[in-house]
């Protein structure tokens, strides 16, 4: 009984996985060309996020984080071309359409990073793929460090696995 609900959990998993792969497609094919990325294989994909570098868990003490104005979209690009210094080719992961990896040029995820995110409406995770090494691009609504005056604000908070 057990090993046929675990089949069946695994079965569904499978079709979401797929679902999420197609919404993900058709709203890549809105904004870019089919040649300007490639969906991974899922087996490939889970290995690899397997194998990256893992979220940091004392990110703010290890200062592995940058706090950004919504306005300030110049520096969110800034911080993936330094980041990615000598990379051509990144794999991008969705949040809330979590399904695997998706391959693109550097290049195309500095002109589409914001879509990607606004779509996602939470976060996109961008790795390395020499190294597993990764920056997360979180939309987030909080108070912001240094800024607490403000209140609670809407801001781009980017995630490194490593100092830069």
């Amino acid at each position: 009984m057990k090993q046929n609900s675990e089949k069946l959990a695994q079965k569904l998993r499978e079709i979401d996985r797929k679902n999420k792969s197609i919404i993900f497609t058709e709203y890549l094919l809105k904004i870019m060309d089919k040649t300007d990325f490639e969906i991974l294989d899922f087996n490939f994909s889970d290995s690899f996020i397997e194998n990256s570098e893992q979220y940091p868990e004392n990110k703010y003490e290890q200062n592995l984080f940058k706090q950004i104005d919504l306005e300030n979209k110049l520096e969110v690009q800034n911080s993936i071309k330094s980041y990615f210094i000598g990379i051509n080719e990144v794999y991008i992961s969705s949040y809330n359409y979590e399904f695997g990896l998706v391959k693109m040029s550097k290049e195309i995820i500095l002109n589409n990073w914001e879509n990607l995110l606004n779509f996602d409406e939470d976060e996109v995770m961008i790795y390395n793929p020499k190294n597993g090494k990764f920056l997360m691009i979180e939309l987030t609504e909080e108070l912001m460090i240094n800024q607490e005056e403000k209140g609670i604000i809407r801001f781009y908070e980017l995630t490194f696995s490593e100092k830069l």
